[in-house]
């Protein structure tokens, strides 16, 4: 075997494999002894066919094509580990001539990263603050939540649950046909179209109105868009609340002595949600900046590979939400060319967010041992009904995720620490330097800004 390697390129290089006849015989009699058992050729028994009458009954080029199934993955790998190559994802590989057999293989190296002074960065964090407002909508979303629906007979408000049919007409061309739809009548409400709520605002128990509204151009459903579309609406109920005082006796039918001590509860949850939330953002703050400033390089072919997963993923998301591919790109008007192009730059940063937690990972000394997934899982269990979750995670892929995810928190807080100036000294810097022990794993996924749409 020949190998001639160009040079490297975007993290890139290109092996040119030539092989031998020796070589191509030893794939070629290989591809022939497990074929075989299953040809039925002519004048032999089944499987008893020598090889070259197999040879004539099929011809060469299609039992070296055969061959070429082992044979390709068999000798990039010897290539690639002749010329000590470190890769960093699956070959582009392709068979330029077949006598003599030369295959080309396109190899992406593990991406190069360059974390520089890291241990600088400072990011600050945003104070988290809560509103009275804040208080107030889930207090009244309390109070909504703890007064039945009760049927008024008057013309409908904003606040009410209105029980209607409508069809819906694009050029006389019937669109849509709700019966008993239990609508709730909430100013700015953009369902089923933007207008509808205002247009049967005021429309009373038995009543039926009839109105037409016009979709902009820009309207997300690009089948409609621009078009005009006639409701013929028909109400048969109106149902309203009759809400409680906030009052003391308010609060004690949610569990509390005192309306000031609901105040309290509804604060205090607000500000941990607050807080959780502020803390999230702050991670991605914290990334962003990072790798802002860090340099990485990342080989084209292992970005074509993660952007397969991502579209594969945005895929997936589709259809739990019962819909398919096709006709969610029809309703966003794109082509999966146009949604690749879209996700590209997603591929680029998920490689260049996880390349650089592998390398701080490995600068931190973090690790994750058996023991640390132990706990987790113990963890994980020992809540009410939790004892459910242990076959999910009590399990080889169930582990491998906690210890995934396990990894991902800690790097995640010591880049936190990083940022606030509070990390501790590195092993190097310090004679007894407390560090995390844990075995290097992938980052999980993040959800792209399509994805999130696709979702919501």
């Amino acid at each position: 075997m020949k190998v001639t390697q160009e040079g490297t390129v975007d993290r890139q290089t290109t092996l040119t494999i030539e092989l031998d006849a020796q070589e191509v015989e030893k794939h070629l009699d290989r591809a022939y002894r497990k074929l075989v058992p299953r040809l039925d050729v002519p004048g032999f028994r089944k499987g008893k066919a020598p090889r070259r009458i197999v040879e004539q009954f099929m011809g060469r080029e299609a039992l070296l094509h055969e061959a070429l199934d082992d044979m390709i993955p068999e000798v990039t790998g010897e290539a690639v580990e002749e010329e000590g190559l470190d890769v960093g994802d699956m070959p582009q590989v392709e068979v330029v001539d077949h006598d003599p057999v030369i295959i080309k293989a396109i190899v992406p190296l593990v991406p190069k990263v360059d974390l520089g002074d890291y241990r600088t960065l400072r990011v600050e964090q945003d104070p988290v603050e809560v509103e009275d407002e804040q208080i107030d909508r889930v207090v009244e979303q309390m109070r909504a939540d703890s007064t039945p629906w009760s049927p008024v007979e008057r013309p409908s408000k904003y606040g009410d649950m209105v029980t209607l049919n409508f069809h819906a007409y694009v050029e006389d061309e019937l669109a849509g046909d709700q019966h008993d739809v239990n609508y709730i009548l909430q100013e700015g409400n953009t369902a089923p179209v933007p207008g509808f709520a205002e247009a049967v605002l005021g429309v009373g128990p038995a009543e039926e109105k009839e109105f037409t509204i016009s979709l902009p151009e820009e309207y997300q459903d690009t089948s409609v868009a621009g078009k005009d579309v006639r409701f013929e609406v028909t109400v048969s109920e109106i149902k309203a609340k009759e809400l409680p005082e906030l009052d003391d006796e308010f609060a004690k039918g949610e569990g509390h002595d005192s309306m000031e001590a609901l105040l309290q509860h509804v604060r205090g949850d607000i500000e941990v949600q607050a807080q959780r939330m502020a803390d999230s953002r702050y991670q991605d703050k914290v990334m962003g900046s990072l790798l802002e400033v860090v340099e990485v390089e990342v080989a084209p072919i292992m970005v074509g590979h993660q952007l397969d997963h991502l579209v594969e993923e945005y895929q997936e998301n589709i259809q739990r939400r019962g819909a398919n591919m096709e006709e969610y790109l029809s309703a966003i008007g794109k082509t999966p060319e146009e949604l690749r192009d879209d996700l590209k730059d997603d591929a680029l940063m998920r490689l260049k967010r996880s390349t650089v937690m592998e390398h701080l990972a490995d600068k931190e000394t973090i690790r994750v041992s058996p023991e640390d997934v132990e706990q987790e899982l113990e963890q994980l269990v020992s809540g009410e009904q939790g004892e459910s979750l242990r076959p999910v995670f009590d399990s080889p892929r169930g582990r491998e995720s906690l210890e995934r995810s396990l990894w991902t928190r800690r790097v995640l807080e010591r880049l936190v620490l990083i940022a606030k100036g509070e990390a501790p000294e590195l092993e190097a810097e310090a004679d007894e330097a407390p560090s995390l022990e844990a075995p290097a794993a992938a980052e999980e996924p993040q959800e792209s800004e399509q994805e999130a749409e696709a979702s919501s």
